[in-house]
Formats: structure tokens, sequence, C-alpha cells
């Protein structure tokens, strides 16, 4: 507890009046307590203004209270947001000053702890923007030596065992920028390119296409691979497996987009969890990731490698396909849809050598193309379709409004007594009757067969109805003839029974 305020206490004082005990530094203590015990006996009206008096000193002395903390509350936001403001100047001033290393983990826990708070919200933002906006986005960093280079590899994993528990993505997002920045700098400064004669645009695909160990994505630097791959297996291991993991994409995919080197140390992983993951959600974003590093155009420097990856997620990807066809397993479009794009990646990746996927992978996805769950969305269809003609393969399947008007009345496509679709007559061939003794269409010479299939059910019931007309038009008109002598008769009868009430009328009158 504080000191009491000599003011405070002399205003009870005031109030107390004979009451209040007496201070002596005197040794008769007891004398003095006796004498203030028989002149504080007072009256019971005089003891209820003593309550009210000082009933008003305490709500004047708790209202004082709380405007002071108030203000000192104000008072240190404000020094914050200065403090802030010359750290900003401080970051732009000198980005390669040693020093700015040392502001990742402290501006990223009071960002954590302002956002719990409503009244910091403008803080956290201001500070989240400094952070974000700057120190993660400085070009000009500072150098580190090996020596360095263990400590910011442990402020790495510290920053990412922090997200393990971090209660928003907007956290995770801010970690995340963190983490590019530290690996930035450990993996150091690109040397200035030097310069080079004009270039056609198919020159630099091609270049970018076959870079090696010498472009600056591909150095590593002072980063310790196997350490930093550690703890983003273990992120990775968190976020696949368990429900109620608190991380997000967004981590792994800054990591695969600005370092594909250690985002291939994480294909492996993410290949056997797009079957093991513990949500159809975790299972798609598994596809994303891996389609995210085959957009990237870098493969692995190891050839060995490779080879592996292709065959392992070609297998992963049939044994999917294989499962949903027969029904096993059951997954959403979304899933499909996303696991159909990584195929499709990784098929040009190859570069037309289809010999590294695996065998039974185009029967597998011919086979898949024709079920329902492939056949009833569009962008499905249209994935299988590039895929297989990717891998050689010509296939007609249908989609969009050619895939309706193919449709019988029931939704299916018109087919024979064996389960077939029937057969149209070529050209110049003698036309075939029907069932009810009628020639049915030949072929033209510039006629496809498809135009006699796409007839739909309401231009045949439209036929019918003519037929129907034109079959017996006598049974028509005299049913329309007898319906209208029956409303003349009816009028008449109306007619007469008027007259006669009109006539009874004027008898009685």
């Amino acid at each position: 507890d504080g000191e009491v305020d000599e003011e405070f206490k002399a205003k009870i004082k005031e109030a107390l009046g004979k009451a209040a005990v007496p201070q002596n530094d005197d040794d008769d203590d007891d004398d003095a307590s006796s004498t203030a015990s028989e002149d504080s006996c007072l009256s019971d009206s005089a003891m209820m203004k003593l309550d009210e008096s000082l009933s008003k000193i305490f709500s004047l002395q708790k209202k004082s209270t709380k405007a002071t903390k108030k203000e000192a509350a104000r008072l240190m936001t404000d020094f914050r947001q200065r403090v802030t403001d010359l750290l900003d100047i401080f970051v732009r001033r000198q980005p390669s000053n040693p020093l700015v290393l040392d502001l990742v983990a402290p501006l990223l826990a009071i960002v954590q702890d302002a956002l719990r708070r409503s009244e910091e919200q403008s803080f956290a933002e201001k500070v989240a923007g400094l952070y974000r906006n700057k120190l993660c986005k400085i070009k000009d960093f500072p150098a580190v030596d090996a020596e360095r280079s263990a400590g910011l590899h442990a402020v790495l994993g510290n920053v990412l065992q922090v997200a393990h528990m971090a209660p928003s993505v907007y956290l995770v997002s801010l970690m995340s920028a963190g983490c590019m920045f530290l690996l930035r700098v450990l993996r150091g400064k690109a040397s200035p390119p030097e310069p080079s004669p004009v270039k056609t645009r198919a020159k630099r695909i091609e270049e970018k296409k076959n870079v090696g160990q010498k472009d600056s994505d591909l150095e590593t630097g002072l980063i310790d691979v196997q350490k930093v791959v550690g703890f983003y297996l273990s992120a990775l291991e968190n976020f696949m497996t368990r429900r109620d993991s608190h991380l997000h994409v967004v981590l792994f995919e800054d990591l695969v987009t600005n370092f594909p080197p250690l985002g291939w140390q994480l294909a492996e992983p993410l290949t056997g969890y797009i079957t093991t993951g513990v949500q159809i959600y975790r299972r798609t974003q598994a596809c994303h990731l891996l389609l995210r590093l085959l957009n990237t155009h870098r493969k692995p420097p190891d050839p060995q490698s490779w080879t592996s990856f292709v065959s392992g997620l070609s297998e992963k990807v049939g044994e999917v396909l294989h499962g949903v066809s027969q029904g096993v397993t059951e997954v959403k479009p979304k899933f499909l849809q996303e696991l159909l794009r990584t195929l499709q990646a990784l098929i040009k990746a190859v570069e037309g050598n289809y010999q590294m996927l695996n065998n039974q992978l185009r029967d597998v996805l011919e086979h898949f193309s024709q079920q329902h769950v492939a056949t009833r969305s569009s962008v499905i269809t249209g994935l299988c379709r590039n895929c297989l003609n990717m891998m050689g393969h010509s296939t007609s399947l249908p989609t969009g409004r050619k895939a309706k008007k193919r449709k019988s009345s029931d939704g299916t496509a018109p087919k024979s007594s064996d389960g077939q679709a029937p057969k149209t007559p070529s050209a110049g061939q003698a036309p075939k009757k029907s069932p009810d003794g009628q020639e049915s269409k030949t072929l033209s010479d510039g006629q496809a067969p498809e135009d006699l299939q796409q007839e739909t059910s309401s231009k045949r019931r439209k036929k019918a109805k003519q037929m129907e007309g034109a079959s017996c038009p006598n049974a028509c008109c005299s049913a329309s003839n007898n319906v209208g002598q029956e409303k003349s008769d009816a009028q008449k009868k109306k007619k007469h029974k008027r007259k006669h009430e009109k006539l009874d009328t004027r008898t009685e009158v």
C-alpha cells in the first residue's frame, strides 16, 4: 500500500472535528486515548452528519484517483507513440545498423500485448506498420558473421515457437514476415548483376528456367538449412495433424515462394499430407503449397530427389483419384480442383518426360473423368481434359452447353439397348427404319453426326402436339360446336324465365 496523502488526512480530521484522535508524542498514550474516547461520545444525529461528510470526502478521493490513473495512462500512451516515431526515424536513417536486427522480437511482443486491450488498438496498428512496412522490408540490411548468425537462428526459432500459440491469422502473418526478414539477412545480399547485352524475351525465359546454384534465390549463405527446415517441419506437423492448431498456411506460403530451396525440403512431407491431413481443408492446403512450389519454376538441385518427388506425387494423386472413382474416398470439389491443378503443374514441369510419372496415372485419370463426381463440375472436367491432352491422350469430354444439349429428358445421354450410345448412319448410307415404320434421317455431306442427337425434349413434345392436332381436326371442330350449342340453349332458357317473371308481377299489380 502507498502512503496516505496529507491533504486527504487533513480533510478527514476537519470532518471529524472533536471526534478525531489527537496525535501525542508523549509516553502517556493510555491517558490520551482514554480522554479521546470520553470526548468522542456523540449522539446519533451527530454521527449521521459525520457519516455524510466522510462519504463525500471518500467519493471525491476515489474520483480523483481514477482521473489520475486515466491521465497517467494517456501520458504513457503518448510517450510510447513518440518512442515509436523515434524508432521509425532510426530504421529509415540507419537501415544497415546492426542494432536494427534486435528490434524483431521486441516489436512483435509489443504488438501482441497491445492487441489484447481495446484502448491500445491504434498504438498496435502503428507499431505493426513500423514492423511490417519498414523493418521487414529493409533492402540495405546489415551484414552478419558466423557468430551473429547463431543468435539470429535462435530468434527465428523463438518466433516460430510463439506462432504456435498465435491467437489470430494477423499475428501469424506478422511473424512470417519477421522470419522472411531474418532469412534474407542470413542469406546475405546478392551481388549486383553485371551489365549484359540486350536479350529477347525468349532468352530471358530460357535463362530463368535453367538457373543453377548461381541464382541468388538458390544461395543459402549463412542459413543453417537443417536447423531452419527442422523449425518449419515442426510447424508443418502442427498445422497438418492438429485440429486446434493456431498456425496458418501463410507461414509456409512465404517460405515456399521466397526460398524455394528450403521449400523443396518440405515437398516430401506435403505429398504425404495429401492423404493423411487431419481435415479436408488441410489436405487442400497441402495441394496448394505443392502447386505454389511447382509454379516457382525451380527444381531441386539433386536430379534423384526430383525424380523421386515426381514419382511419389503422381502415385499419390493416382491413389486419391482411384479411391474417389471406387467410392472409397469422400472428398469435396475444392480439394479435387486443387489436386488436379497440382497434377497439371507437375505434368508441365516434367517437360515431356512422361516416363517419370506413375505408369497407371493415365488410365486412372481417364476412368475418373467419366465418373459423376467429375462430370457434374465443368471445372473438374476441364482440368481432367487438359491433363490427358498434355500427356498425349486425346479425349472429347463434354463440358458446358454441349454437355447439357446432349442430355435427354431424364438427364442422361440417350443409349441403345446394349448400353452404348446410338450410332448415326454415315453419308450415303441407306436410311434405317424406326419401330413405327418411318424412315430415319440420313446425314448429308456437310452435316455433323452430333446434329441429329441435339434434338431436345421440348422440340419432340412440340412435334407430338402438332401431330395430334393434325390427326383429329374433325373431332376438335365437333367438340367446339357442341359447346357453343349448349351455351346458346342456356341463354334462351334464362331469357324465357325472366319474361315469365315480369308477366307474373304485372298480374299481381
